[in-house]
């Protein structure tokens, strides 16, 4: 909604990059910092409590690149650079290593849905059921450097970069460049999917300003959501 909106616009500037590789790690932290609000505050209250615990890994050599909650399985699954998935029920207090078999690639993104786990990089992408040690390997093109994977539930796969927002219907077998922007001063690096389906991608600048899209087609279509005057932005399938 446009509260919603207005808020995470308002959370853009409290994470100002210092550097390229900070962009999509500060848009994430606003997009989680927004929901986290959502589905906390109390209408009643004019503020919302965030309470923080340091957790401590199995194996302090591991660095966390990737957290998950799933809801159906009701736990929160953690995957490190190294390659390994922790998984856990009762909030860090206990953890097992579900995998410890890392994609034989430079991994730039992990992501989960749908008991799979996602691994991208540029040129690559790979996957592989949550309880399974055998990943699986698709190419992706090219150009799309230092990506960022999102999957949505229904399996639609989307990867954001400096280009733009690139989009999947069958797996990674091919590619729709859905939203352009040749500009590569934003970077798109974090997306939500709402509760109707509605899905928000977020972008840092390099320079300018952040903005905020939203999709109600599966990501064929894109409009600015962010205040801005609302544009649709090119398709290039």
């Amino acid at each position: 909604n446009d509260e919603g909106v207005k808020g995470l616009q308002g959370k853009l500037t409290q994470f100002v990059p210092r550097s390229r590789e900070e962009h999509s790690k500060n848009m994430e932290l606003a997009l989680r910092s927004l929901k986290t609000e959502k589905s906390n505050s109390n209408p009643k209250d004019e503020k919302t409590n965030h309470i923080f615990t340091q957790i401590q890994l199995p194996d302090m050599n591991d660095h966390v690149m990737y957290i998950a909650e799933d809801e159906k399985s009701n736990q929160m699954i953690i995957v490190t650079k190294e390659g390994r998935i922790y998984a856990t029920k009762d909030n860090c207090e206990t953890m097992c290593c579900i995998s410890d078999v890392k994609p034989e690639m430079s991994v730039d993104d992990y992501y989960y849905s749908n008991d799979k786990i996602y691994a991208v990089e540029t040129g690559k992408y790979a996957y592989k059921e949550i309880d399974n040690e055998e990943w699986s390997y698709t190419d992706i093109p090219n150009n799309i450097h230092n990506p960022r994977i999102f999957v949505t539930n229904a399996g639609t796969i989307f990867l954001g970069s400096w280009q733009g927002i690139h989009k999947s219907s069958d797996g990674g077998a091919s590619w729709s460049h859905v939203v352009v922007d040749d500009s590569y001063v934003k970077y798109f690096g974090s997306f939500i999917e709402l509760e109707d389906g509605a899905i928000l991608a977020g972008s840092t600048p390099y320079i300018g300003d952040g903005e905020i899209l939203r999709s109600t087609d599966d990501g064929d279509t894109w409009i600015k959501t962010n205040g801005l005057e609302s544009q649709d932005f090119v398709i290039d399938s």
